[in-house]
């Protein structure tokens, strides 16, 4: 095996093993917004939204309390 078809693999193991991380990433978001979402509706976790002044102008911070 030359050289250059080592270094074509391992360039294409890198950019697969950076797609599988960022699948994982996605698929953990999902999950957490589906428990979130599972929580609220059984009203174990309530959600209170109130505007904060930031920085650049008004932003809406949320906060997340058991109840």
């Amino acid at each position: 095996m030359s050289s250059s078809s080592t270094q074509t693999i391992k360039d294409a193991m890198a950019a697969l093993n950076q797609e599988v991380m960022q699948l994982g990433q996605s698929l953990q978001v999902l999950l957490v917004h589906q428990a979130l979402d599972l929580l609220l509706e059984a009203g174990i976790l309530a959600f209170q939204a109130r505007p904060v002044r930031g920085p650049e102008g008004d932003v809406i911070d949320a906060d997340f309390t058991s109840s």
